[in-house]
């Protein structure tokens, strides 16, 4: 069947999953990345997108000339009066569909995704019922889903330049290639007269999550080869070419039936010690757009020296072929010297920059057509909306600190913490140079010797039982984990453990080793450091493995 690599249409263009949500990712984070508004009880609600790490997944289709997908928004939102910032997703079912977009003259169609009422089917910021929960998502949804419906739509996928074509647009979910699943394929139109049905299932071309494939089926390749021997005189042979006289000349397909084939010349020369018989194996790659030539492999069966390989390397013959094949590809499947494109490269509109393609790469010849290679443009999101600002926790002295701090910089790994209240919160002390309205001089220090235990090592927590207030906020850590590298006792088998720097009060201490387990509460006490000299008490509890007795005592801390 000659259009069967396009399943009978003029032309067609396959797009995986992962670059349609590339295209989309940058495209909102450009357009979308944060919003600012007053919620009910006048507080001030922000939300920052995290558009990179947006996600799209193809869905099943429900009816022939729809295609559905979901799309997961992370965000980071904060309300005002609220000690901590809410982390969650905003999962939201639509389609898949087109629009013209109009620009400098030109008609491109662009794959879009439209988040107006009348095209959402769902949208949901999941999460439990727990109570902050109920506070923030009502609040979210209220802010957020008439800002989508005012944007919209948003480019979902590279655009391609329309003309009078006409253009299907059809999802594939299961669909593999590479590394994932899902893939769109583009059919295009413009033979005149009904367009063909659109195929239920594909057979995928080499795509990946940064490059799509624009297919140009086997006939109409040959149709604008064959213009072009015509054009040069080469289907009126003998002609001179180069000091070569050409008698006859073939253009023929290599493929392998996967892609990556060439193109088999064969002919015959009269030169003036005989006739030559020649063959040539041509390979075309893309370079930004432009179609080259690449000769492969030259051979002839002169019994006398010909340099048969420089007149096609870098002779005429060569220059007869960058015109005549370039040309016929180019001009059906670029755009560059014919009516029809499939990938735009240039002139487009800026909402829809992330979305330019890099026509690059070796052709692929199939059985029934090529494959030419298209790569999404790396593009960098700028935007005026700021970021979200955060002080940084240190995970074991249990400080916080501005980012700008001496001391807070230089931590490897921190902890962020959205408001001093969160960082109170926590169990956190401020800095003594930077939060100092936030500093506690004294600390709390527990220890754990637990005897007799395995190779393994016990697992021992604590948990804050009693209410402690600090700076007009109730102190809740989570649950702390203590080290057990403290020391290790080979004979004895204890293990001593050392909790990071604690809120001063009555903790939970458990510790459990297979189907060993102890709970006490103990009284934390208050260390803390004052002209070079440590005062105050820190708490030590001794277990032992298999007992279920527990002692307590207090020692000298370790500032």
């Amino acid at each position: 069947m000659p259009t069967e690599l396009t399943d009978g249409f003029s032309l067609a263009a396959q797009v995986s999953a992962a670059l349609l949500r590339k295209v989309f990712a940058g495209s909102f984070s450009q357009v979308l990345p944060g919003l600012t508004a007053t919620v009910a009880g006048g507080r001030q609600l922000t939300i920052w997108f995290e558009g990179s790490e947006s996600g799209l997944t193809l869905l099943p289709k429900p009816l022939p000339f729809v295609n559905p997908i979901q799309v997961d928004l992370p965000f980071i939102a904060r309300l005002s009066g609220e000690y901590d910032e809410f982390h969650g997703t905003i999962r939201i079912r639509t389609a898949v569909t087109q629009v013209r977009v109009e620009s400098g003259g030109e008609t491109f169609i662009a794959p879009v995704i439209d988040f107006r009422p009348n095209a959402i089917d769902s949208f949901e910021v999941p999460g439990d019922e727990a109570a902050e929960d109920l506070v923030w998502r009502p609040a979210i949804a209220s802010v957020v889903k008439p800002a989508l419906a005012n944007i919209s739509p948003f480019t979902a996928g590279p655009l391609f330049p329309g003309r009078d074509a006409q253009f299907f647009l059809n999802i594939h979910p299961d669909a593999s290639y590479g590394p994932g699943t899902g893939v769109l394929a583009v059919y295009i139109w413009a033979d005149g007269g009904g367009p063909p049905p659109i195929p239920s299932t594909i057979n995928t071309r080499n795509l990946s999550a940064d490059r799509a494939v624009a297919l140009v089926p086997r006939d109409r390749v040959e149709q604008a080869i064959e213009a072009g021997l015509q054009a040069n005189g080469l289907r009126d042979l003998p002609r001179d070419i180069g000091g070569v006289t050409i008698t006859a000349l073939s253009v023929n397909w290599r493929d392998f039936g996967i892609g990556g084939g060439h193109f088999y010349i064969t002919g015959t020369a009269d030169h003036t010690l005989g006739d030559v018989d020649f063959e040539a194996w041509v390979q075309l790659y893309v370079e930004h757009g432009a179609v080259r030539v690449n000769v492969l492999r030259t051979k002839h069966d002169a019994s006398f020296f010909i340099d048969l390989a420089d007149v096609f390397s870098g002779g005429a013959i060569t220059r007869m072929l960058e015109e005549v094949l370039p040309r016929a590809v180019g001009g059906i499947g670029l755009g560059a010297f014919g009516d029809i494109a499939i990938f735009a490269t240039d002139a487009v509109p800026e909402p829809q920059a992330f979305a330019i393609m890099d026509i690059d790469g070796p052709v692929d010849v199939w059985p029934s057509g090529l494959g030419i290679p298209a790569h999404l443009v790396a593009r960098s999101v700028t935007s005026s909306f700021p970021l979200p600002e955060y002080l940084w926790g240190h995970a074991e002295n249990r400080e916080f600190h501005e980012r700008t701090c001496s001391y807070g910089r230089f931590i490897k790994r921190p902890v962020r913490l959205p408001t001093w209240m969160r960082a109170v919160e926590l169990g956190y002390n401020g800095c003594w140079h930077c939060q100092r309205e936030y500093n506690v001089v004294a600390i709390g220090q527990l220890f754990v010797d637990v005897v007799g235990s395995a190779s393994s090592m016990p697992k021992v927590t604590a948990r804050l039982v009693s209410d402690v207030q600090r700076f007009g906020v109730t102190v809740r850590p989570r649950v702390e984990e203590l080290s057990g590298q403290l020391g290790w006792n080979v004979s004895t088998g204890s293990r001593l453990y050392q909790s990071v720097p604690l809120v001063p009060g009555v903790w939970e201490v458990a510790a459990a080793e297979g189907d060993w387990s102890i709970i006490t509460t103990v009284q934390v006490g208050r260390a803390w450091r004052s002209e070079g000299e440590i005062h105050g008490t820190a708490t030590m509890v001794h277990a032992e493995v298999g007992s279920s007795d527990v002692s307590v005592e207090m020692v000298q801390p370790r500032v």
